[in-house]
């Protein structure tokens, strides 16, 4: 009877074991399934990135953000989809920052003059002809400064993922009489885009006007400014400036460049590896965007002269007239700015 009860109870513990094992290897293949079935998930399932700027579709800046854009989607094989609303379909210029930081929408491409009074170490970027050239914009920002910018960016919850170039040689003043020397600007009323340049016009008696480049024409052809501090040919090719104000001086007033920005956190949900496309996309139009914006001088300047009154190239010493206004008030900005703001123009300078 003891022997029979052995033999069942032995078989009744093999019975478990066996039971028991089976049940573990089940387990453990269905867990390595569902993560096989979620990493498939993660590599098939498509992400929208709403994009919006305030520049018409066709404008040479637009068809920059819109080729990365369209890079983005071929690296990613259409996993990312940008989804783009021009014109500022969604957000003007002014609002779009605080959109994409906020997180209402997930990307923008916006000017850099925008970001000053959000990061003051912006501020630099803008002074009237810190900048030599587009070659020498491009390696200010690829290198400590732009390092430096986008993690200023990054902690007001944005990322930085391309910066795109407006030339800096075709930077100029458009204006309805000829301006040679800064003090032809006496009297004069411009349009301006940040509080460095209304410094600089008040210095030789003018006045500024801060208006959107939309309603720029209407304020020209109406006589309510006299012209625009800072414009480049594309602007008044495209806008037709031209129409209603006939001079134009090449005086590097400013120095303009878009940046596609996206939410932060937006970007930290997504796979790695697209977090990686839109870093590698962005560096290789940036590359590709120096090179566009050094050509634009040779290609339109012609352009500009045939529907132009008057292109006004300076002379050296013309040029040494707008150095002198231009460094004083860099000078006079930088007294008053705290010591970040001041390396990043001395950065800048010394890279001249």
């Amino acid at each position: 009877m003891n022997s029979r009860k052995f033999t069942i109870l032995a078989t009744l513990t093999l019975f478990l074991i066996s039971l028991t094992f089976l049940y573990g290897c089940g387990g453990q293949d269905n867990k390595s399934g569902t993560q096989v079935n979620s990493n498939q998930q993660q590599a098939e399932e498509q992400y929208k990135i709403r994009l919006n700027h305030g520049l018409p579709q066709e404008h040479f800046m637009a068809l920059e953000i819109q080729e990365w854009a369209d890079l983005v989607e071929q690296k990613s094989d259409g996993r990312l989809k940008i989804e783009m609303y021009p014109s500022a379909q969604l957000y003007k210029d002014p609002d779009l920052i605080q959109a994409v930081r906020s997180g209402v929408i997930e990307a923008g491409a916006t000017y850099n003059f925008l970001f000053e009074n959000l990061i003051p170490e912006f501020e630099p970027l803008v002074f009237p002809r810190i900048m030599t050239s587009t070659r020498h914009m491009h390696n200010v920002i690829n290198g400590d400064v732009g390092n430096i910018l986008m993690s200023r960016v990054e902690e007001n919850d944005m990322k930085v993922l391309s910066w795109l170039y407006w030339p800096v040689e075709t930077t100029g003043t458009i204006s309805n009489k000829p301006i040679h020397v800064p003090s032809d600007m006496k009297g004069m009323k411009f349009r301006t885009t940040g509080g460095i340049q209304a410094v600089l016009l008040k210095k030789v008696g003018a006045s500024s006007s801060y208006i959107s480049g939309a309603e720029m024409y209407m304020a020209l052809q109406r006589r309510t400014i006299d012209g625009g501090l800072q414009n480049n040919f594309a602007h008044v090719l495209d806008r037709k400036f031209y129409e209603v104000s006939p001079y134009y001086t090449i005086t590097k007033m400013g120095q303009t460049v878009d940046l596609i920005i996206i939410n932060k956190k937006f970007y930290d949900s997504l796979p790695v590896d697209l977090q990686q496309i839109l870093v590698d996309s962005g560096r290789e139009m940036q590359e590709k965007s120096v090179t566009i914006a050094e050509d634009r001088y040779e290609k339109l300047l012609p352009e500009m002269k045939s529907v132009m009154k008057e292109v006004i190239l300076l002379t050296k010493e013309e040029e040494e007239s707008w150095d002198k206004l231009s460094q004083e008030v860099w000078q006079e900005t930088l007294d008053k700015a705290d010591p970040e703001t001041r390396k990043i123009a001395d950065e800048i300078i010394k890279m001249r």
